[in-house]
This record gives C-alpha cells, sequence and structure tokens, in this order.
C-alpha cells in the first residue's frame, strides 16, 4: 500500500505518458492547415457559401479548389437568355436549388408502420427501407446466390455515393446501412447491398471514389485498380453511374474515366449531386456546363472512330503536315501553346435546354439530402434492371425474382477460376513432395534419376 503522495505522483505520471501523444492539440503550437495559404479567391469558394464551411481541412486541397473556381467562371460566362423559363421552373418544381426536404421523402408508409425489434421502418421513397448489405471485398468479387443486375456508384471522394446508397434504399442518408463521412475516403472497399423484397430487384455497388483521399498513395492506386478490375471483369453489370459535383464539374479524372467505359463499351450515365447547395439558376448553369462537356467528349469518340474510316489522302497529308508545324511551334513557344490549350479547353459549346426531361437520357441533378429527383432516379434504375435481367413466361411479372440474362455464365466462370486455384495448388504440392524425397537422402544414377538408400 503506497502512501497518498505517491498514488497522486503515479497518476501524474500516467496521465503524461497517455496523454503526451496528444500534447500539441492541448498546446498553443497546432499545425497549419493548407487552407490558411491559399488565395482569397479559392477560398471565398469554400467559406463564402455557409453549407461548404463544414468541410474538412484534410479533405480538400487546391487543386480541388481551382476546379471549383474554373467551374465557377464557366457557369458566370453563361447568359441569362441561354436559360429558359421553363428550364428553370422545372428544376425549382422538382425541388432543386433549396435546402428544403420535400414533404414526402423519407416518410413512413401509413397503412403499414412496422416499428419492431431489427426491422427497419417501411418508407415511401425509393426501395421502401428494404435492403441487404450482402458483402465488402477488395478482391475476388463474390457469387451471390441469386446474382441480379448490378449498378455501380462510381465518382470522385466525397462526391455523396454512400448518400445516395442510403436514399435509393429510402432512408435519411444517415441512417442507411452505407457509412457517410466527410472525410475523403472513408469506404475502402466495394460494398454490395440487396435492394427491394419480395422480390429483390437490384444490387448497387459502392465503390471508392478515386482523387484526392485521407489516404496513402499506395492505397489510392489499389482503390482504382479495384474498381477497373470490377468495370472490365463483372459480367453482372448492367450499368455505371458517374456521380458528380455540381459545385466542381467534370473533372480530369471524371472524363478520363468517361473514356475508360466507352472504350470498353459499358452504359454510362452522370448524376449531378449535391444540387442543394446552389440556387435554381446556378443548378441550370452547372447543368449545361457539365452536358455541353459531355456533348464535346461524346463528339469526340464518335467523331474520331468516323474520321478514321472515312478521311482521304489529302485530308491525312493535311492532318500531318499541321501537326509537324505544331510541334515547331511548341519547340519554340512552350508558355503561348499551353495558355492558348487552356483556353481551347474552357471553349465548350453550351447547349440551349428548353426542359428537364431533354437531358435525364444523359444526366440527371439528384439532391440526397432533400430527396429531390430520389424517386425519378429510382424509377430509372429499376428500368435498367428489367431490361439486363430475364424475362419469366409468367403473368404475374412483380413477385418474380429476376436475375441477370449472363449470370449462369458469371457462375461458370467463378467455377473456372476455383479449379485453376485448386490445380495450383496441388501442382505446388507436388513440387514441394518432389524437392523433400530429393532432400532425404536420395542419390542420382548416371543418367541424373534420384534412387533411394532403400
Amino acid at each position: 500500500v503506497l502512501p497518498r503522495r505517491n498514488k497522486v505522483t503515479l497518476q501524474l505520471q500516467l496521465w503524461r505518458r497517455v496523454s503526451y501523444p496528444f500534447s500539441r492539440h492541448f498546446s498553443g503550437k497546432r499545425k497549419k492547415s493548407k487552407l490558411a495559404d491559399m488565395p482569397e479567391e479559392l477560398l471565398a469558394m469554400v467559406q463564402g457559401n455557409s453549407s461548404r464551411t463544414k468541410e474538412r481541412a484534410d479533405s480538400v486541397t487546391e487543386s480541388i479548389l481551382r476546379e471549383r473556381l474554373l467551374h465557377h467562371n464557366k457557369m458566370e460566362e453563361i447568359d441569362t437568355n441561354m436559360l429558359t423559363k421553363t428550364f428553370v421552373s422545372s428544376l425549382s418544381s422538382a425541388g432543386l436549388g433549396s435546402k428544403k426536404r420535400l414533404p414526402q421523402a423519407y416518410q413512413l408508409a401509413q397503412h403499414k408502420q412496422i416499428w419492431r425489434e431489427r426491422a427497419a421502418p417501411i418508407t415511401v421513397t425509393g426501395a421502401g427501407g428494404r435492403s441487404l448489405h450482402l458483402a465488402s471485398c477488395h478482391k475476388d468479387w463474390p457469387i451471390f446466390e441469386h446474382l441480379l443486375p448490378e449498378i455501380a456508384f462510381v465518382g470522385h471522394s466525397n462526391s455523396g455515393k454512400s448518400t445516395l446508397v442510403n436514399a435509393m434504399i429510402g432512408v435519411l442518408p444517415r441512417n442507411g446501412p452505407a457509412q457517410v463521412s466527410e472525410r475523403a475516403g472513408w469506404t475502402d472497399q466495394l460494398c454490395f447491398y440487396q435492394l427491394g423484397k419480395k422480390p429483390p430487384l437490384l444490387t448497387l455497388v459502392d465503390c471508392p471514389g478515386y482523387g484526392h483521399a485521407v489516404a496513402t498513395a499506395d492505397m489510392k492506386k489499389e482503390w482504382r485498380k479495384m474498381t477497373d478490375l470490377y468495370l472490365n471483369q463483372r459480367i453482372v453489370l448492367s450499368r455505371c453511374y458517374v456521380l458528380v459535383d455540381c459545385m466542381r464539374g467534370l473533372c480530369s479524372d471524371d472524363s478520363a474515366l468517361l473514356r475508360r467505359l466507352n472504350k470498353a463499351q459499358i452504359p454510362w450515365k452522370i448524376i449531378l449531386t449535391k444540387c442543394d447547395l446552389l440556387d435554381a439558376a446556378d443548378v441550370a448553369r452547372s447543368l449545361t456546363v457539365v452536358y455541353g462537356e459531355v456533348l464535346q467528349l461524346t463528339e469526340e469518340v464518335s467523331g474520331g472512330a468516323e474520321c478514321a474510316g472515312v478521311s482521304s489522302g489529302e485530308s491525312d497529308v493535311e492532318e500531318s503536315s499541321d501537326s509537324s508545324s505544331s510541334d515547331d511551334n511548341d519547340d519554340d513557344n512552350d508558355d503561348e501553346d499551353s495558355s492558348s490549350s487552356d483556353d481551347n479547353d474552357d471553349e465548350v459549346l453550351m447547349p440551349i435546354i428548353q426542359h428537364l426531361s431533354d437531358i435525364t437520357d444523359r444526366i440527371l441533378p439528384v439532391s440526397s439530402s432533400t430527396g429531390a429527383n430520389i424517386p425519378l432516379l429510382w424509377n430509372d434504375l429499376c428500368a435498367c434492371a428489367e431490361e439486363t435481367s430475364v424475362n419469366p413466361s409468367r403473368e404475374n411479372m412483380k413477385h418474380v425474382l429476376r436475375e441477370h440474362v449472363l449470370a449462369q455464365q458469371q457462375r461458370r466462370e467463378a467455377l473456372l477460376k476455383k479449379e485453376k486455384k485448386a490445380n495450383n495448388t496441388r501442382k505446388r504440392g507436388r513440387g514441394k513432395r518432389t524437392r523433400k524425397s530429393s532432400s532425404n537422402g536420395g542419390r542420382k544414377s548416371a543418367d541424373g534419376d534420384i534412387i533411394n538408400k532403400t
């Protein structure tokens, strides 16, 4: 038994040992945030809007702020004459451009209000609160009992993928099975969620985001390889939805992903998220900018293929001469060419949109926090799942489980991979046995064969 004074000193020593790693939080010398060194124009994009002040300092970089500023400048270049009143009114009637939650969003159904233990409440929006977390993995994609049509949510980090998954389930963003965080790079695996009940309709896949994240460079490379392998190898994938922040627009990573999807012939669609952070007019401007960039990207892909097959010899000579002259100019004036290339990148054909329904085949603006356009997106997901699923011969289609058309082929490929792995392990085991037998006192004959001592 120690005296009282010795007990106090021991407690102080223990407290110092525990609190020593966190002493920098209590002392006045704190680490200076990266946002403090940035110019005022970029900080205005974060601190100017009240909804952006809650952003984490480690999840925002200077490149992200510059992309926001560039997208904001493109939005300001659009004239008010290009924005029709019907287009802006259709956005405001859908609930976009306001922070008020829609009255019927995420509400309980009146005829079935179930409040049992471990039972999700049945809601009106999305899948009605019916979901099942099947698996979370980073390789060896699982083969489930029912291979439903899978739909992937891909996008930049902090673009709102997990919140949109919860909204599709029909639950508030913070109350769903998908974990939501303000930290960039929170989801580090592929998460599979089965939506619907009696019967389940589809499987949503929440992919890790690309770009800046609070993680190491090796982890970011692994996440990108993971998503690329899934998108290229998964046969049951019906469509890939690319999520784009309305304040940031299309980034270079987004455009690169769209080119890869076009090359792999994977159907895709863009979802413009966080539309509650802007006014209806600003949402319309952001939509026109992103829609123009998407049109330009699709024209580049289709036009390049057409020119390759139709171009004549004279045009090829002219193109070669132009490329040689441009190369000579690059050697002479690097700064001028870089500035001109930046100007050409900014010049995008801005289309005049009459109504929101004119662009829903390419882009769909959504706000998961307010529930705006969530039913429209849910109907789009169900239609995509129905197109790529097996059509049964029964009359009642509602209560029939419909798998993907290529579900049997996916199972066969999984069985072949398992057989290959088993054969490789057997071969390795045989090799080890032969090495052991040769090392256990065996002598070689003149022909090189191993002869045991027995």
